[in-house]
């Protein structure tokens, strides 16, 4: 195997190890928070790629400086691919949690109350927005009173996310 093909597949098995470290931590542990089992999870990945590429180095036979740059690329690379898992897990509450937060920064010095925090939260209106934005990206179809999907692309990561949340909280 040449090192160009190790480069590329060490953080993606890092990341596959990680997907499968964080159900199985989540599940065994039982952690009330996604991010904390997280946290963990990456933790114990990121120590098993450390010795992961150590082996590799001997394998390999990689020069020092070579090594030291090629562990510190995939580092990288595997941080922004954890960074992007763990933000697709918490897209549907994050969403919730700033549009709150948006329309309390919106109010006056002496805050809002919960009766109009509610009425500004309207989830018809909420829904009737999402709606006319999936409409205008192409994603959904309006027929009949009736909705369909349009382009689906967009379904293969909401699988994705159905998938990976059934696995996690079952």
């Amino acid at each position: 195997m040449d090192n160009e093909l190790v480069s590329i597949l060490s953080p993606i098995l890092a990341l596959v190890t990680l997907f499968i470290l964080h159900a199985i931590i989540h599940r065994i542990f039982h952690f009330k928070s996604i991010l904390l089992s997280f946290i963990v999870s990456f933790i114990f990945m990121l120590l098993i790629f450390i010795v992961f590429s150590f082996v590799l180095f001997f394998i390999i036979k990689y020069q020092g400086i070579d090594f030291i740059y090629t562990l510190f690329g995939n580092l990288i690379i595997l941080i922004c691919l954890s960074y992007f898992y763990i933000n697709l897990l918490n897209i549907g509450e994050v969403s919730l949690r700033i549009k709150l937060l948006s329309i309390i920064n919106e109010s006056d010095i002496y805050g809002i109350p919960l009766e109009e925090l509610i009425l500004k939260y309207n989830s018809e209106i909420i829904i009737k927005l999402r709606i006319d934005r999936l409409i205008k990206n192409g994603q959904l179809i309006e027929q009949s009173n009736k909705y369909f999907l349009g382009k689906k692309r967009q379904i293969y990561i909401v699988n994705f996310y159905l998938f990976w949340r059934n696995i996690m909280f079952r």
